[in-house]
C-alpha cells in the first residue's frame, strides 16, 4: 500500500479512526465518512487507516470510484471485492461467483437483480468477517454508482455485531440525492464524520521538510502559506520551486534565494509539473485528461491514433514522474487535481470537440456504451441524434443491473432533444427506471404528465409501470381509479384487459368493494383462460381466494389459492407476483396455521431467489400472523421488525400497517403501552396519508386493546362497534369472527345488551358457513357470554384449543372459568390456572391482570402458586428461537446459513441477534462467541 510517509497534521483524525478500528475488531461494525476538498488528504487518511487495520489483523480492500463509475453498476464495490489484501481471498469461489453474476445480469428484473447481488455482497462480507475482521473502503464515493451506495447502506445496516469497518471518502460537491440519503442514514446510525479542515502552518512545514529532507527556511515557509493548508498544494508547490529555482541549503535549512512571485493559481502550479515532459508526451496527457481520471490503454490508443508501442514510449516519462500510475488494468492520474488542471487548461470548445472525437473513436473500438455515451454527451449539441442514441443504449445496458444508473443517462438524453422537448420513448424508459429504482412518486408524476399531453399514446408498458408505482405506494383507491380509466380505452387487447381487471380487483378488495372485486377477478380469470395468460389466471384466482376468505368460505379460499399457486408456479412471470401469498392467507383463515407457515416460507425463499422487491417485506408480516395466533409472540415481533426494516431499505409500503398493528397488539397485552401507542400512531398516520390499507382490521383490534389496557372501556367498545358495522356492511365474515367475541365481552358490562345480542346472533350462521374451529369457537363464546352458558363457554375453549389460537384460548379459559365459578363448581381453578400459564408464557402481563381480576370477582385467589415472571435480561430471557440462533452463530454460521437451518429469512436472523445482544448486554458476535459460545450446549 502506498502512502508510507508520515501523515502530518491529522493526529486527531488518525486517533479517532484507530479507535473505530479497535471497536470494529471487537465485533461492532464501524462506519466512517471522511469529507473534504480535493487534495486535502482524504485518500491518504484512508490508506493510513487501512494500513493500521492490516497491522491489527484485518483483511482489507479498497475501491476507487471515478466520474464514469456513476453509470457503471456495482463499479466501485466490484473493484473492491476483487482486491482483498489477503491473497487467498481473491481466489475465493464466492468472490468469483459475485463477478460472474455481475457479468450475467438478467434483463427482465433489474431492480431484483440489484437487490439479489447486494444481498450476495453483504453475505460475502459477513462470511469474510467470521474468518477475520475486515475493512472495506471506497475512495471518492461522490462518483460511486447507486448500486454501490445501496450495497454500502445495506452492509452498515445488516452487519451490526460483526467485526467490519466501512470507510468512505467524498467531496462536499458534487452530492447526488442517493449519496445524501446514504450518508445521512449512516450519520443517524452513529457513523463517524471526519470533515477535514486545512492543515495548520506547522503541518505544512513538516510536509515540506519530509520532501526536502531538511528544514524549510523563513522565505520558503512564507511561500508555503499560499498552499492554504492543502497538503497536495504544498507537495506540488515545493516540487515546482525545486524544479524552477533550486533551493539553497545552509544552516540546515532550505530556502529560495530569488524573490520570484509564486504562481497565482493552483492550476498554474500543477501545470508546471509538465515542463519536464517532452512535447508529444504533454499532448498525450491532454488527450488522456479528456478520457477521465482513469482510462484503459485501448481508449487512449483509439483517441490518439497511436500504436501500443508508440504509447509505451510516450508514457514512460509520465509514469516515471508519477503523473500517471497503473491501476486495475488501466491507467490513472495519480491526483485528480492534476488531471483537472490539464483538462481545464484546454479551451471549452476544444474539449467538446475532443469528447466528440473520443466518443466516435471508442464506439469504433467496441468500448462499453456508457463510456461512449459519456463522451458523446459532453461533445453534443441539442438535437444530436447520435449522442441520444448512445445514451439510451448505455441506459439500457446499465438498467439491466441497476435502474438507478440509467436515470442520469436518460435525463441527459432528454436534455439533448431539440428545444428540450419530450420524447415518448425516452420518457417511458426514464419512468420505468424511476419506478424500478424505488422513485415511485417521481415515476408516477412523469407518467401522468405524459398521459396528459395532447395526442399521447397509451402503451401497455407505460400503464403497467404506472399501476405498479401506485401499488408499491399502497394507494388502493388510486389504483382502482387508474385501472378504471385505462379499462375505458377502446379496443383493448384481451391480455391487457385481463391484467387491468386483475389489478383493479385487488384495489377493490382493499377499498371494501367486494362485489366489484369478485366480478373483476372472475372476468380476469375467464379472459386469461381463453388466451392462455397464466399470470392473469393466477393473480385472479388469488384475489378470488381472498374474497372467499372474507365471506367465510374458507375451504373454497384454500381451493382457489391452491389452483392459483399451481398455475402460477408454471409461469416465471406469475411467480414474481407470488401466488404463495394468497394460499398462505387462506390457510391461516382455515385454521391450518402450520401449513400456512410452511407455504409462506416457501414463497419467501422463492422471492429471495428471484430477487423480487415489493413482496419480501410483506412476507415477514404475513409470517407474523400465524405466529401471533400460535402464541410465538417474540418470533412474530422479530418478523414484523425485519419486515419494516426491509420495507424502509427497498422503499416498499404494503403491509406496514399490519406489522405495526401486530406489534401494538402484543405490546398492549404485555403492558408495553408506550410502545403500543407509538406503533398505532404510526399506522394511523399511514392510513391518513395514503388511504385504506391492508391490515386495518388488526389496527382496529390493536386500538381497542390499547384503550382497554388504559382503562377506556367505552372507547374500546366504540372502536370495535364501528368496525363491526363496517364488516356487516361488506359481508366481511372473517373480520366479524375476529372482533365479535371482543364486542360481546365489552358490551355486557356497559349494559349494551342489544348490541351483544345482535353480534351473537349474527356470528352463529357465519360460523356454520365457515366450518372451522375458530369460527365455531367465536360464535360459541359470544353466545355463551351473552347468556352465561357454562357448557357453551367450555365448548368454545375446546374449539380454540383445536384451532391452536393460543392467546384467544387463554381469554376464553378466563371467560369459562368465571362462569364455572359462578355456577359453584370446583373445576374453575384449573381453568384459571391454565389461562395464567398461557399468559405467563406469553409474558402477557395485561392479560394476566385481567384473569386475576376475574378470579377475584368470583371469590378466588391465585393462592400459593406465584406467577412465572419472564426474565427480561440475561441468558434466561432468551426465547427458544434466540437460543437456536445463538448456538448456530457461535458455531460460525452466517445469517443466511442460520436462516437456512431454521427456515427463516437472514433478516429475521439479524433481528433475533439484535434482541439477543440487547438481552445479554453485548454488542457483537465476537463477544457472544467468547462469553456464551458453549453455554447453551452444556
Amino acid at each position: 500500500m502506498e502512502g508510507q510517509t508520515p501523515l502530518r497534521g491529522r493526529g486527531e483524525e488518525l486517533a479517532a479512526l484507530a479507535a473505530l478500528t479497535s471497536r470494529a475488531a471487537a465485533g461492532t461494525v464501524g462506519v466512517a465518512v471522511i469529507e473534504g476538498e480535493p487534495g486535502i488528504g482524504k485518500s491518504s487518511l484512508l490508506t493510513a487507516t487501512l494500513r493500521h487495520a492490516g497491522e491489527q489483523g484485518f483483511g482489507w480492500t479498497i475501491g476507487r470510484a471515478t466520474e464514469l463509475d456513476i453509470h457503471r453498476p456495482f463499479g466501485a464495490i466490484a473493484q473492491a471485492m476483487t482486491a482483498w489484501s489477503v491473497p487467498e481471498w481473491s481466489a475465493e469461489a464466492a468472490a468469483d461467483e459475485f463477478m460472474a453474476r455481475l457479468r450475467d445480469a438478467p434483463g427482465d428484473d433489474a431492480r431484483g437483480f440489484e437487490f439479489h447481488l447486494t444481498d450476495r455482497t453483504v453475505e460475502l462480507l459477513e462470511r469474510f468477517s467470521l474468518r477475520q475482521p475486515v475493512a472495506l473502503a471506497i475512495d471518492d464515493l461522490h462518483w460511486a454508482d447507486v448500486s454501490t451506495l445501496r450495497t454500502l447502506q445495506s452492509a452498515a445496516l445488516r452487519l451490526t455485531g460483526y467485526p467490519v469497518l466501512l470507510l468512505a471518502s467524498l467531496r462536499p460537491f458534487p452530492r447526488s440525492r442517493p449519496l445524501d440519503g446514504v450518508v445521512d442514514g449512516w450519520l443517524r446510525g452513529g457513523a463517524s464524520h471526519l470533515n477535514l479542515a486545512p492543515l495548520d502552518s506547522q503541518a505544512m512545514v513538516e510536509i515540506a521538510r519530509d520532501i526536502l529532507g531538511t528544514e524549510p527556511g523563513p522565505r520558503l515557509r512564507a511561500k508555503l502559506r499560499a498552499a492554504g493548508g492543502n497538503p497536495l498544494f504544498v507537495t506540488e508547490l515545493v516540487a515546482a520551486l525545486q524544479r524552477d529555482q533550486p533551493l539553497a541549503t545552509g544552516g540546515g535549512q532550505a530556502s529560495n534565494g530569488a524573490d520570484a512571485t509564486l504562481p497565482p493559481a493552483l492550476r498554474a502550479v500543477l501545470l508546471r509539473r509538465l515542463g519536464v515532459l517532452p512535447a508529444d508526451a504533454i499532448e498525450l496527457l491532454r488527450l488522456a485528461a479528456v478520457l477521465g481520471e482513469w482510462f484503459e490503454l485501448r481508449e487512449l490508443e483509439a483517441l490518439s491514433g497511436r500504436s501500443p508501442a508508440e504509447l509505451g514510449t510516450l508514457l514512460d516519462v509520465p509514469l516515471a514522474t508519477r503523473i500517471l500510475e497503473e491501476d486495475g488494468g488501466g491507467l490513472r492520474f495519480r491526483h485528480e487535481l492534476i488531471r483537472d488542471a490539464i483538462y481545464h487548461d484546454q479551451p471549452a470548445t476544444l474539449r467538446a470537440a475532443l469528447h466528440r472525437q473520443a466518443g466516435e473513436a471508442l464506439a469504433a473500438a467496441g468500448v462499453p456504451a456508457s463510456r461512449v455515451a459519456h463522451h458523446l454527451a459532453l461533445g453534443a449539441q441539442p438535437g444530436d441524434v447520435q449522442a441520444i442514441t448512445w445514451l439510451r443504449r448505455a441506459a439500457s445496458e446499465a438498467g439491466a443491473r441497476d435502474p438507478a444508473a440509467a436515470i442520469g443517462l436518460l435525463r441527459q438524453a432528454l436534455a439533448l432533444l431539440p428545444d428540450g422537448g419530450g420524447d415518448a420513448r425516452v420518457n417511458e424508459e426514464l419512468a420505468t427506471s424511476l419506478a424500478y429504482s424505488g422513485n415511485t412518486a417521481e415515476a408516477e408524476d412523469l407518467i401522468r404528465q405524459m398521459l396528459a399531453a395532447p395526442g399521447a399514446a397509451v402503451s401497455d408498458g407505460l400503464t403497467a409501470t404506472l399501476i405498479q408505482t401506485i401499488f408499491a405506494q399502497g394507494r388502493w383507491a388510486d389504483l382502482v381509479a387508474t385501472t378504471t380509466e385505462f379499462l375505458a380505452t377502446p379496443d383493448l387487447e384481451p391480455r391487457y384487459r385481463a391484467r387491468l381487471l386483475a389489478e383493479r380487483s385487488l384495489g377493490r378488495i382493499w377499498t371494501g368493494d367486494s362485489g366489484g372485486a369478485k366480478a373483476d377477478a372472475e372476468e380476469a380469470v375467464r379472459i386469461g383462460r381463453e388466451i392462455d395468460d397464466t399470470s392473469a389466471v393466477s393473480i385472479g384466482l388469488g384475489h378470488l381466494s381472498a374474497l372467499a376468505d372474507q365471506r367465510g368460505e374458507f375451504a373454497a379460499g384454500v381451493q382457489l389459492a391452491t389452483e392459483g399457486l399451481q398455475i402460477g408456479m408454471a409461469s416465471p412471470e406469475a411467480q414474481r407476483r407470488h401466488p404463495h401469498v394468497a394460499l398462505g392467507m387462506a390457510l391461516v383463515a382455515a385454521d391450518r396455521l402450520t401449513d400456512a407457515l410452511e407455504t409462506l416460507r416457501a414463497g419467501q425463499r422463492l422471492g429471495e431467489q428471484l430477487g423480487t422487491i415489493w413482496d419480501l417485506p410483506l412476507y415477514h408480516t404475513m409470517l407474523a400472523l400465524p405466529m401471533l395466533y400460535l402464541g410465538a409472540w417474540d418470533d412474530a415481533v422479530a418478523e414484523c421488525q425485519a419486515g419494516l426494516a426491509l420495507a424502509d431499505e427497498v422503499g416498499a409500503r404494503v403491509g406496514r400497517v399490519t406489522a405495526l398493528s401486530i406489534q401494538a397488539l402484543i405490546g398492549s397485552a404485555r403492558g408495553e403501552l408506550t410502545v403500543a401507542e407509538a406503533n398505532i400512531e404510526r399506522a394511523h398516520a399511514i392510513v391518513q396519508r395514503e388511504g385504506p390499507q391492508w391490515g386495518e382490521l388488526w389496527l382496529t383490534l390493536a386500538d381497542a386493546r390499547l384503550r382497554q389496557a388504559q382503562g377506556d372501556i367505552p372507547g374500546a367498545f366504540g372502536v370495535l362497534r364501528s368496525a363491526w358495522a363496517q364488516a356487516r356492511e361488506r359481508d366481511a365474515i372473517e373480520s366479524a369472527l375476529r372482533i365479535g367475541p371482543e364486542i360481546v365481552r365489552l358490551a355486557l358490562p356497559l349494559e349494551e345488551a342489544a348490541v351483544a345480542r345482535d353480534v351473537a346472533e349474527t356470528l352463529e350462521p357465519m360460523a356454520e358457513r365457515a366450518g372451522v374451529p375458530y369460527a365455531t369457537a367465536a360464535a360459541g363464546l359470544a353466545r355463551g357470554l351473552l347468556v352465561d352458558d357454562t357448557a357453551l363457554l367450555v365448548r368454545a375453549v375446546e374449539s380454540y384449543r383445536a384451532a391452536e389460537r393460543i392467546p384467544e384460548l387463554g381469554r376464553a379459559l378466563v371467560d369459562a372459568a368465571a362462569s364455572v365459578a359462578r355456577a359453584g363448581a370446583a373445576s374453575a381453578r384449573p381453568l384459571f390456572d391454565e389461562a395464567l400459564d398461557i399468559f405467563d408464557r406469553l409474558a402477557a402481563d395485561t392479560e394476566s391482570q385481567r384473569a386475576l381480576a376475574a378470579m377475584r370477582s368470583v371469590g378466588l385467589r391465585r393462592g400459593s402458586r406465584s406467577p412465572r415472571r419472564r426474565a427480561t435480561a440475561g441468558w434466561e430471557a432468551l426465547t427458544d428461537t434466540e437460543r437456536r440462533v445463538v448456538e448456530l452463530a457461535t458455531a460460525g454460521l452466517t445469517n443466511k446459513q442460520i436462516g437456512q437451518r431454521l427456515f427463516i429469512s437472514p433478516r429475521t436472523v439479524q433481528t433475533h441477534l439484535a434482541h439477543v445482544f440487547g438481552k445479554l448486554g453485548l454488542a457483537s458476535r465476537v463477544e457472544l462467541a467468547s462469553r456464551y459460545g458453549a453455554r447453551d450446549r452444556r
